[in-house]
């Protein structure tokens, strides 16, 4: 990637792989990672106060949430990992054309 390209722009995506196109190009699933990761987060903390009360339908309702949650976290994992990867690759490469250079 070039010097001042985003890496969501279009340019960039076309030499990612499928993961990361979709991921950044299909707003409606950007929209769900994104979402959905926080609610995961947010569900665990409020799990872990609500399974000590009385209330046990809330904690099933708190529950369903959180695994409607997962794949969209999961996902977003993986474009991570991805994104690390190619960040760490594109770094090594500039280094070795900058010192082959000197």
């Amino acid at each position: 990637m070039g010097e001042g390209v985003q890496h969501k722009a279009a340019e960039a995506l076309k030499s990612r792989g499928w993961l990361v196109r979709v991921y950044y190009g299909n707003k409606s699933v950007f929209t769900y990672c994104c979402i959905g990761t926080e609610l995961l987060y947010l569900s665990m903390y409020i799990l872990h106060f609500v399974t000590r009360s009385p209330n046990q339908e809330l904690a099933h309702l708190i529950m369903g949430l959180s695994l409607l949650c997962i794949p969209a976290w999961f996902v977003k994992q993986i474009v991570n990992v991805v994104q690390f990867w190619n960040s760490a690759y594109s770094i090594a490469e500039y280094d070795c054309i900058r010192r082959s250079k000197k």
